[in-house]
């Protein structure tokens, strides 16, 4: 999941008025190769997490009718051909699914649920089958903002991260067994507003969050290490302008993955940064990638002993209120574990929301834009680039990024919180998979 830095939040509250489209020509075609776009009756959205059970390939977010939004998953083959396709809705409530986990057969997925405010976006966690139908739906007196940093299966539980706003602001975790039953939610606050976008497991049974810390005009990349009980073992605070948007851990090492600079702080300009650092957060190495435009990464995951970033190239910040940005193309960076790109290329108009690792290929997926309304796409592509792509060749330039790592104070409560059980409207969608052309 995940998950979106200080900056691409923003970009994303914005994205809709964006004007990208995909071209027509010629179906792709590589053996091994293919990448698709959903498309149904008043089904537009965004896809938020790819999730691999012991029985399936699921899709998981987001999507909007006329008269509400609502949690969304399809079940899809090999082939990314969709095989059942279902919507999940509150009554008189906007629902949507923000991240998902498998739990053997079955999935475990985190979103809101809200009235259109966003001072009534409430945390929700379910259960759903491997037919799809829920077997347990919750929520919480957990008012979420701006969004959840993810979800994720341990030996011993159910951990759900995200903002919280409410007497204090901060950020929570809440621990749950898979009955739906909260073991513990504690709340971390710093001096400033401490924003999370991202977490993974730290296989040491507790797990590593990863946010930005805004404060006065000024923002920080932050890194907390928190055991199985919710105490933080440790906390770092790295250099002003670095955004974390994903994170990995393997082994003893740490990778994180996001942007320097922020076109909305002045600069129209902006480079994919990918970090690391050893198990104490310490940096043992920092790079960014750019060209003269606004480029970062949003998505990472690892092959072969590398890094695979995904993310945008050559989008432009257009003035105005709201400000926005135009041009851009999904980029895809397979790195050596030291940083050096072995081959990267540029896709289509679009956003990703995650890069999988699956096998020799590499499975990305997220929305393209068409005027005013998103849609679904999923592509896989081989791990040896040599898949096709949109034909534009990136300029752009590798640079070390000095960095270095801080304590970082930080607070931790007990946060009491209520569970009421809610009951899903289930729909089938109809959803069709066409080939992406370009």
């Amino acid at each position: 999941m995940r998950r979106l830095s200080f900056l691409i939040a923003i970009v994303l509250v914005v994205v809709i008025a964006l004007s990208v489209m995909t071209s027509n020509g010629a179906e792709t075609s590589l053996r091994g190769y293919w990448a698709k776009v959903y498309n149904g009756n008043y089904v537009r959205g965004g896809v938020s997490a790819l999730v691999k059970t012991e029985n399936g390939i699921y899709l998981v977010g987001g999507i909007s009718f006329p008269n509400s939004d609502k949690g969304f998953i399809a079940r899809l083959s090999e082939e990314g051909e969709v095989s059942k396709a279902v919507g999940y809705g509150v009554m008189g409530l906007d629902c949507m699914f923000e991240g998902g986990a498998a739990l053997g057969r079955n999935l475990m997925v985190a979103g809101i649920l809200h009235n259109g405010t966003f001072g009534n976006r409430r945390l929700m966690i379910a259960k759903i089958g491997e037919n799809m139908k829920p077997l347990w739906a919750e929520t919480f007196n957990i008012s979420v903002f701006p969004e959840l940093a993810g979800i994720e299966v341990v030996d011993d539980g159910i951990l759900v991260a995200g903002g919280f706003v409410g007497e204090k602001d901060g950020v929570f975790v809440m621990k749950l067994n898979d009955k739906g039953e909260v073991l513990w939610t504690r709340l971390y606050i710093s001096e400033g507003f401490l924003v999370p976008t991202g977490m993974a497991p730290d296989g040491e049974g507790g797990f590593l969050l990863l946010g930005v810390e805004v404060d006065y005009g000024s923002s920080k990349m932050v890194l907390i290490d928190i055991d199985g009980k919710g105490k933080v073992k440790w906390a770092k605070a790295y250099k002003e302008g670095v955004y974390g948007n994903a994170i990995l851990k393997e082994g003893e090492r740490i990778i994180v993955v996001g942007e320097i600079g922020n076109g909305l702080e002045g600069e129209n300009r902006g480079d994919v940064f990918v970090a690391l650092l050893n198990e104490d957060g310490n940096v043992i190495w920092a790079k960014a990638y750019g060209s003269e435009e606004m480029d970062f990464g949003g998505t990472a995951g690892l092959l072969d002993g590398g890094i695979v970033v995904a993310g945008i190239y050559g989008g432009k910040i257009v003035s105005g209120i709201p400000p926005r940005v135009e041009n851009y193309t999904i980029w895809i960076l397979n790195l050596e574990k030291n940083g050096k790109v072995r081959w990267e290329k540029a896709y289509w108009r679009g956003y990703p929301s995650f890069v999988v690792p699956d096998g020799d290929s590499i499975l990305i997926g997220g929305f393209l834009i068409s005027g005013n309304e998103s849609r679904i796409f999923l592509a896989r592509i081989k791990g040896d680039g040599s898949s096709p792509d949109s034909g534009i060749t990136p300029d752009y330039d590798v640079h070390e990024v000095r960095l270095k790592a801080t304590n970082f104070e930080l607070r931790e409560e007990e946060l009491k919180v209520k569970a009421l059980r809610v009951e899903f409207e289930t729909q089938n969608i109809p959803l069709e998979a066409e080939p992406i052309r370009s």
